[in-house]
């Protein structure tokens, strides 16, 4: 069984991307093959309308343990022309062939990525430069102070009923999952600080209004 058929065709992808800017770049497809590469593919395509090609593959072993895995993703440059070699390699690596590629690859022990890469892009890597080699990893930019910062979004009306009912909130990042716990007290602190002071009637900023008895 493909993954797609697990996945189905029903929903869409949804991207995220935090850019470092106020708000985050968000954008979504619907979902075509249920293939995570031909998913990622159709989107970059048709939300960032980037020519692109992507192959993802892992081989798994009898017990289900990851034995290798392997991507490559090829894309076209603002004003250049490569959509020739993007549509020669969306054909050429069409169907099994990048599985095969990859077994062939790990059976040769030549899994590091500019050999593997070499054999993927067959003739189109003669002219191939390798810029730079890093380690795959898996980063989140969430903090402690960007989880608080969040709850500053809320109203001091939500935030003192939150402090009421429960004494503490929990945020959980939407990207990793990671959750952050702030007590009464931080709280109390952010209501305060995004409290807004009661409105005074008109002509009354600077006056003090009081009221003699006999």
């Amino acid at each position: 069984m493909v993954l797609g058929d697990a996945i189905g065709k029903q929903g869409v992808v949804n991207v995220i991307r935090d850019l470092g800017m106020a708000q985050n770049y968000s954008g979504q497809v619907a979902l075509s093959t249920g293939e995570i590469d031909e998913e990622v593919e159709q989107y970059l395509i048709q939300s960032e309308q980037i020519d692109s090609i992507l192959r993802c593959e892992t081989l798994v072993d009898s017990e289900g343990k990851v034995t290798a895995a392997a991507g490559l993703l090829v894309q076209t440059l603002p004003q250049a022309h490569g959509a020739a070699v993007v549509e020669f390699l969306r054909d050429t690596l069409r169907g099994p062939v990048f599985t095969s590629l990859l077994k062939a690859a790990v059976a040769q022990g030549q899994v590091d990525p500019e050999s593997f890469a070499r054999a993927a892009l067959g003739q189109c890597a003669e002219d191939m430069q390798v810029l730079d080699l890093r380690e795959v990893s898996f980063f989140c930019p969430c903090t402690q102070e960007r989880a608080l910062a969040t709850l500053g979004m809320l109203s001091p009306d939500d935030l003192k009923e939150m402090i009421l009912e429960s004494n503490e909130a929990e945020v959980t990042c939407n990207f990793c999952g990671k959750q952050y716990h702030f007590s009464e007290i931080e709280l109390e602190r952010v209501r305060r600080k995004h409290a807004k002071p009661a409105p005074q009637p008109d002509g009354m900023d600077s006056m003090a209004v009081v009221e003699l008895q006999p």
